[in-house]
């Protein structure tokens, strides 16, 4: 979610003639981090991570009028993610009445959960026993964001991952290097799944 703030800028040895967004960012730093921790609310894990804020310009004469906050939104379930959403939405168009400032709400790079149909996971289980690769089932959904949730509201459909070594850099770590000798175990695990859908 992108936060969009407008006050308005004045000299800054006359801040009372401007609309400066810093108070608002802060309540709303504050109220996004209670609305993060009444977990009762929600049927299991929600995140609410701010991930970057500006506010004006580096220009020790102004006050700003402008601001931005982005933040990521994060659940395991798409109830408990429109839920987060609205009360998210509700507190900042709020602070934002109240601070006197105009608020606009944008979305990017919004996914559904990502939901495994069992027969796809036997699938999975069968082609990586085939391929005698060693099977590690995870009891909670992985916590970052992945579009192959828009597969899976429309097909069915199983996600699994290839392990690299414990030794490999993470996913986003500015050391991560994509081990190729996993492409192969890729490559066998998808004609395996392949070769069992078509004999079915």
């Amino acid at each position: 979610m992108t936060v969009k703030l407008y006050g308005k800028t004045s000299h800054a040895a006359e801040p009372e003639n401007g609309i400066n967004p810093a108070n608002a960012i802060s309540k709303i730093i504050k109220q996004l981090h209670q609305l993060r921790n009444r977990k009762t609310q929600f049927e299991d894990v929600i995140l609410l991570t701010i991930i970057h804020i500006q506010l004006g310009e580096i220009a020790f004469g102004t006050s700003p009028g402008y601001a931005e906050i982005r933040l990521t939104l994060r659940s395991f379930y798409n109830n408990d993610m429109d839920l987060l959403s609205s009360h998210t939405e509700q507190i900042i168009k709020r602070i934002a009445r109240e601070e006197n400032l105009k608020s606009i709400l944008e979305y990017s790079e919004v996914f559904p959960a990502t939901v495994n149909d069992k027969e796809c996971v036997e699938l999975i289980q069968e082609s990586a026993r085939e391929n005698q690769l060693a099977i590690e089932t995870i009891s909670k959904p992985f916590k970052w964001s992945e579009d192959f949730g828009y597969y899976t509201e429309k097909y069915k459909g199983g996600f699994f991952g290839l392990g690299a070594g414990i030794n490999q850099p993470a996913l986003h770590n500015p050391n991560y290097n994509f081990p190729d000798e996993i492409i192969k175990t890729g490559i066998n695990m998808f004609f395996s799944i392949y070769h069992k859908i078509n004999c079915r």
